[in-house]
């Protein structure tokens, strides 16, 4: 990875970077995944056009995409496909109005609300039909960068769903989901404490800056129970088969000596 990027959008990253369980690689410079691309600087948009990406695809509410659009690039297409909606999430959204309404309930401790709302997310992310586009993409083997506004929970879904197709074991996908709070690390949030708020409703406030196992497992098992196993869910929600994982592979999977055959 460029490292230019790498610097100009923290927790962007290659989803070759996470391994199978049989020891195959996911193909570099197919997919990646990452914080919303935004103009940072010539270098950075240059370095993004020498990804040669099909496709940007926005997994942001439409109010965080029309705050904050992404880069536009010659050759690649848009397509914005939110996961979850501004309401009734919006003390998650990140815009403006989303942070307002997050420090309304923190002023009036009840900061545990942004806390609830983003276990609720949780629960709901893991079946939003938002993330089929991605999948259709992987039909035709294009190559693109899907993104929230941070690159971690949203993102980070469909990372765990790419990645457990192309043949992550559960645990392999769960540490690279956990990569996040390295590549991103969350911001410091301590300051609110000059509006007299105890480290209690400050801890609330900045849970949503990171991501958690617990919430992983909140995702992962409310699939699994919803569906019997984690293959039914992929087959129920997303008609994902054997067949169409096995033409994934053909398109994104190396042997440790070369294409898949």
């Amino acid at each position: 990875m460029n490292p230019i990027l790498q610097t100009a959008y923290p927790n962007l990253r290659d989803l070759a970077d996470c391994p199978t369980r049989d020891g195959s690689v996911i193909r570099p410079g197919m997919m990646f995944r990452g914080p919303v691309p935004v103009e940072v600087s010539s270098e950075a948009t240059e370095a993004l056009k020498d990804l040669e990406l099909d496709y940007f695809i926005d997994l942001r509410s439409r109010l965080e995409a029309h705050e904050k659009p992404d880069l536009a690039l010659p050759n690649t297409k848009y397509q914005n496909t939110p996961v979850i909606h501004s309401l009734p999430y919006m003390t998650i959204m990140v815009c403006l109005a989303g942070k307002l309404d997050c420090l309304f309930w923190i002023l009036l401790r009840k900061g545990r609300h942004i806390q609830s709302h983003k276990f609720k997310s949780y629960q709901d992310i893991p079946f939003s039909r938002a993330y089929q586009f991605a999948f259709r993409c992987m039909d035709q083997g294009k190559r693109f960068f899907f993104h929230c506004s941070e690159g971690k929970d949203r993102t980070g879904w469909l990372a765990v769903l790419i990645e457990y197709c192309l043949g992550a074991t559960k645990e392999q996908v769960l540490e690279d989901y956990m990569k996040s709070n390295a590549c991103r690390p969350a911001k410091d949030r301590s300051n609110l404490k000059k509006y007299g708020l105890d480290m209690k409703q400050v801890a609330f406030g900045s849970y949503c800056e990171s991501v958690h196992e617990e919430l992983f497992y909140l995702a992962w098992n409310a699939a699994v129970d919803r569906y019997g196993s984690f293959d039914n869910y992929l087959k129920e929600v997303f008609s994902i088969t054997p067949e169409r994982i096995a033409l994934w592979k053909s398109y994104y999977l190396l042997e440790k000596d070369g294409p898949l055959t």
